[in-house]
């Protein structure tokens, strides 16, 4: 069962972002532009975060998809 809570807005509409900006490239810290809050979304509050091994392997180039692709089918 749900429970009804308070609804809050986020009004910063930009994130910072570990990213590469091709395969092989190091991970650079970056700014990216975030959509307003829908209905329907949930706003999570995360304190702390990390990067998972598999980003890793994706952004060296190490699986079969290369990792520009992948990025493409995230957005």
């Amino acid at each position: 069962m749900m429970k009804k809570g308070k609804v809050h807005m986020c009004n910063q509409h930009q994130t910072r972002v570990l990213s590469v900006s091709h395969a092989k490239a190091k991970f650079e810290q970056t700014t990216i532009e975030r959509r307003e809050l829908r209905p329907h979304d949930v706003l999570i509050d995360i304190k702390f975060s990390g990067i998972c091994h598999s980003d890793i392997h994706s952004a060296f180039d190490e699986w079969a998809v290369a990792s520009s692709q992948w990025c493409q089918d995230m957005k």
